[in-house]
């Protein structure tokens, strides 16, 4: 399991003895992450779990973003904390991401195959099935386009999405979505709503299948 305690801030409440004038004897307890560097820790993982051979191409980065996010490494209550004896009395020692051995799974899962099935796999882990349009689309290529070329899904659900998913997308460099054509110069948006909200860019990059 890979140490986060530095991509992270922890939070805690300490008990003390009265009689311990250094304190050598507090306990900590309580203890829960309270922000996440989500990119930070996300590229760590990245770098942990992916060969090097892999790590320069821009749909393997999409991929792997999208498998940690599948496994909740959003989710504040998905780390566990341990603490340690210091001189000083209990200190935290380290903090793991709870579902990385399911990270690792799907990814080892996806690894091998081409870009195109990659792509359609991930998609099947998030939504459990992949769209019938989009099964024999055998390319995929990442192109840049102005976002009012895209065709959005449902303009409804972007007043209901949950806005500490948003805030997750803030500092993310990836490509905004995946897209297929739908004429006329514009594109049908089939998977990246939350990225595109919380993308301020007129253009932006997407990962198209055609």
């Amino acid at each position: 399991m890979t140490d986060l305690r530095y991509r992270l801030e922890v939070d805690y409440e300490r008990t003390y003895d009265p009689d311990d004038h250094y304190q050598r004897h507090s306990k900590i307890y309580n203890e829960h992450v309270v922000s996440l560097e989500l990119d930070s820790i996300i590229k760590l993982l990245f770098e942990m779990i992916v060969d090097d051979s892999e790590k320069q191409s821009n749909i393997t980065k999409y991929c792997f973003d999208r498998i940690c996010r599948i496994n909740k490494v959003w989710d504040k209550s998905q780390y566990k904390i341990t603490t340690c004896s210091g001189y000083y009395g209990e200190e935290i020692n380290e903090v793991f991401f709870c579902n990385e051995y399911d990270i690792e799974k799907d990814w080892e899962e996806i690894k091998d195959m081409l870009p195109i099935d990659q792509i359609k796999a991930v998609l099947k882990m998030e939504y459990g099935y992949v769209l019938p349009q989009l099964l024999p689309l055998e390319n995929v290529s990442i192109i840049k386009i102005k976002k009012t070329q895209l065709q959005l899904p449902n303009n409804e659900y972007y007043h209901r999405m949950d806005r500490d998913v948003l805030k997750s997308y803030e500092k993310y460099k990836g490509p905004l979505g995946i897209i297929t054509d739908a004429g006329n110069e514009r594109y049908r948006l089939i998977d990246g709503n939350h990225r595109v909200a919380t993308n301020a860019a007129d253009e932006a990059y997407f990962i198209y299948l055609s």
